[in-house]
């Protein structure tokens, strides 16, 4: 089973009171399985304006899915941060191999 944390876009999990805020319109959801075979990440946004999104360990990701249509034709590969335009949703995949520190010990390649 893998784990799951929802995250804000600085990276931070979300508390109860993030989860209460009718301000809320941008969320993503980190999944790793913690033999560090796959760690994905699903971020949303569902405002009005872009947001600039942190992303966490590992530090490649590939871009699966990217709704907004702006990477069409351009590179597939995030590293630190990803700009996600509103109404969009993005799926990443992290470097195999490597495990989030949220969810056990490290991949011996963790950076």
């Amino acid at each position: 089973m893998p784990g799951v944390t929802w995250l804000s876009p600085t990276d931070q999990e979300l508390t109860d009171d993030d989860w209460r805020a009718p301000e809320l319109r941008t969320l993503g959801m980190l999944l790793c399985d913690s033999s560090g075979a796959s760690t994905c990440l699903l971020i949303l946004n569902g405002g009005t304006e872009p947001v600039e999104w942190t992303l966490p360990p590992p530090s490649t990701w590939s871009i699966l899915v990217d709704t907004s249509g702006d990477r069409h034709g351009h590179d597939l590969t995030a590293i630190g941060t990803v700009r996600l335009p509103a109404r969009s949703l993005m799926l990443l995949e992290g470097e195999p191999g490597l495990t989030s520190p949220r969810f056990g010990s490290p991949g011996p390649n963790y950076r």
